[in-house]
C-alpha cells in the first residue's frame, strides 16, 4: 500500500487526504500548529492560527469549489449548513437591478455556502478522523527531507520528511499543502534543489472588520461582493450564520490610507460608500485587522518536464498564491486535489516521478491560466490606483484591460452579459467560454457604453482623505515598485458592478 505524507492540515491538505485515502493509500497528515487550534470549544476560535495568520480574514468558497467538494462528498453541503454555514447565491443581490431581471432557474449554478474557514476545516477534519486510512498529527512542523540518490545520474528522490521532534516519516509521496508560508521550498534549496519561482505583483493591503447580527438579520446583499472605487476596493463577505466581514483594500504603496487601521476612521470611510449602512449596523466582533497581501507567487519543482526531486508535489497556496480579493484560493486548491487524485488514476501511485509530471502538466493547463489572469488584472489595478492617488486617469494600450473595463461598466445593462461575467468570476467557466461565443460577443458589442468605467457612486480621493482627516495634497506613494510590462492577459474579473 502506498504511503503519502501531507504537510499541512488546512482545507486543501485535508481534502487531498480524503481523496487519496479513498484510492486505498495510507495517508499521514502533519500540521505544525498545536491541536488546540482545531478544537471546536477552543477559546481561540476565530483567532488566526500561528501557521496561517490570514485564517481569520474572509474566505470564500466559490460555486465551482462547492461543486467539487459536493461531487466527491455528496452530503458535504448539509454538513456545512449543520456546522453554521449559510446558503448564499453569488448573484442574488443583482436580481431586478438594472436589466438583470428576476431570478432564473439556472441561477442555482451560483449557489454556494458562506462560512468561516474554521467551519470548513471543522467539517473536513471530522471526515478525516472518520477515515481509517488517515492519521492526523498536530504540533509537528517539518524541518527537513529524507532523500536518496538513485541511478548513475544521481537522480534525487524525496523519501519522507523529518519533523521538529527528530522523528522520521518515510513516505512514497510527500504533498506540500502547507500554504502560502510554506518552508518546504527553502528546505529543498538547502539540498541544492531550489524550486523555480515566478512572481506576480506584491502590493495590496486589506483592512478588515468582522460583525455579528444584532437581530439575526443579514445585511441586504450587494450586487456583487467586490467593487472598486477611487483608490480603494470594497469587499463584503458573509460567513457563518449571522456573521460577516467588511474589507477595504488599498495599494500597499498608499501611505495616506494606512490610517484605515484605526476603527473609527475605518468606519467613517466605509460609511462613505453606497449601500453600506446595514453592513455597519452589526455588533463588531473584531477591531480592524490589517493584512498585507503575500503577493502572487508560483512555485514549480518541474524543470524541463522532469521533477527536480521525485516524490514531492506542491498543491494549493504552496503551488501558487493568488490575489486575495478574488477568493479563488480554496477553489483552486480543491481542483488541484482532484487533479492529483486523477494523476494517480492515470499513471498509478508507484512511479512518483510520472505522477508528479502528470499532475504538474494538468495544473499548468487548467489552473495556471487562472493565476496568469489574476496577476495581469492586479498589475493593472495597482497602476490605476497609483494614477488615482495623484489625480490622473489611468491609460493603457492593453486591449484586454480595456475589454474588462467595458464589461465592468456595462454588464448590468444585459442579463446575459451579467451572468457570463458572474460565471467567469465564480470559476464556473473560462473567459473564452463565457464571452467568445457569438451570441455573448454580439450582445456585449451592442451595449451602450456612454459612461466611463467605474461610474458608480463613491467618494473622490479628496473625500477619502477628508474622512481620514488628512491633507489632500502631496504624493502619498512609496517608491520602488515597478509596475511596467503588464502582460496582455486577462480573465478573472471582479464581478458585476
Amino acid at each position: 500500500m502506498t504511503h503519502t505524507v501531507i504537510v499541512g492540515a488546512g482545507p486543501v491538505g485535508l481534502f487531498t487526504a480524503l481523496l487519496l485515502a479513498a484510492e486505498g493509500q495510507q495517508v499521514t497528515v502533519l500540521e505544525s500548529d498545536p491541536a488546540k487550534w482545531s478544537q471546536e470549544d477552543s477559546p481561540t476560535r476565530g483567532a488566526p492560527r500561528p501557521g496561517a495568520p490570514h485564517s481569520n480574514h474572509p474566505h470564500l468558497l466559490l460555486p465551482a469549489g462547492l461543486d467539487i467538494l459536493e461531487c466527491e462528498m455528496p452530503d458535504f453541503t448539509a454538513a456545512l449548513l449543520a456546522g453554521g454555514g449559510q446558503r448564499y447565491n453569488m448573484v442574488a443581490g443583482a436580481w431586478n437591478v438594472g436589466a438583470v431581471g428576476p431570478q432564473r432557474t439556472q441561477d442555482s449554478d451560483f449557489d454556494t455556502v458562506a462560512m468561516s474557514r474554521f467551519t470548513l476545516e471543522h467539517v473536513l477534519r471530522d471526515r478525516v478522523r472518520q477515515t481509517p486510512r488517515i492519521a492526523l498529527h498536530y504540533g509537528l512542523g517539518v524541518t527537513g527531507f529524507l532523500s536518496a540518490e538513485v541511478g548513475m545520474a544521481g537522480r534525487r528522490f524525496i523519501t519522507g520528511v523529518i519533523t521538529a521532534d527528530g522523528a522520521q516519516w518515510k513516505a512514497d509521496l510527500v504533498v506540500d499543502a502547507s500554504g502560502r508560508n510554506t518552508r518546504l521550498p527553502e528546505l529543498l534549496a538547502e539540498m541544492g534543489l531550489a524550486p523555480l519561482k515566478r512572481f506576480g505583483s506584491r502590493g495590496f493591503r486589506h483592512y478588515t472588520r468582522s460583525f455579528r447580527s444584532r437581530g439575526g438579520v443579514q445585511p441586504v446583499q450587494r450586487t456583487w461582493h467586490l467593487t472598486h472605487h477611487n483608490s480603494l476596493s470594497l469587499l463584503t463577505t458573509p460567513a457563518d450564520e449571522g456573521t460577516w466581514s467588511v474589507s477595504l483594500v488599498t495599494s500597499s504603496r498608499d501611505q495616506a490610507l494606512r490610517a484605515l487601521a484605526d476603527s473609527d476612521l475605518w468606519t467613517r470611510t466605509v460609511a462613505l460608500l453606497p449601500g453600506m449602512h446595514e453592513w455597519l449596523d452589526g455588533e463588531p466582533t473584531t477591531d480592524v485587522q490589517e493584512m498585507v497581501s503575500s503577493g502572487s507567487v508560483r512555485r514549480s519543482i518541474i524543470s524541463r518536464g522532469k521533477p527536480i526531486a521525485s516524490g514531492l508535489v506542491l498543491i494549493g497556496d504552496a503551488w501558487a498564491t493568488t490575489n486575495d480579493q478574488f477568493g479563488v484560493g480554496l477553489t483552486m486548491g480543491a481542483a488541484q486535489a482532484v487533479l492529483l487524485r486523477n494523476a494517480v488514476w492515470k499513471v498509478g501511485a508507484t512511479d512518483v516521478g510520472e505522477l508528479a509530471a502528470a499532475y504538474e502538466a494538468d495544473s499548468q493547463e487548467l489552473i495556471a491560466p487562472v493565476w496568469n489572469r489574476s496577476i495581469a488584472w492586479e498589475r493593472h489595478r495597482l497602476a490605476e490606483i497609483d494614477a488615482q492617488m495623484t489625480g490622473h486617469a489611468y491609460v493603457t494600450h492593453d486591449t484586454q484591460w480595456s475589454l474588462w473595463s467595458e464589461v465592468a461598466s456595462s454588464q448590468l445593462q444585459d442579463p446575459e452579459v451579467f451572468r457570463a461575467q458572474a460565471a467567469i468570476d465564480s470559476l464556473l467557466t473560462s473567459p473564452a467560454e463565457g464571452f467568445l461565443s457569438l451570441e455573448a460577443a454580439q450582445r456585449l458589442r451592442s451595449l451602450k457604453r456612454d459612461q466611463p468605467y467605474r461610474a458608480e457612486q463613491g467618494p473622490s480621493r479628496s473625500a477619502l482623505l477628508s474622512a481620514l482627516r488628512l491633507p489632500t495634497g502631496g504624493h502619498p506613494l512609496v517608491p520602488g515598485q515597478d509596475l511596467c510590462g503588464v502582460p496582455s492577459m486577462f480573465g478573472v474579473g471582479v464581478g458585476p458592478r
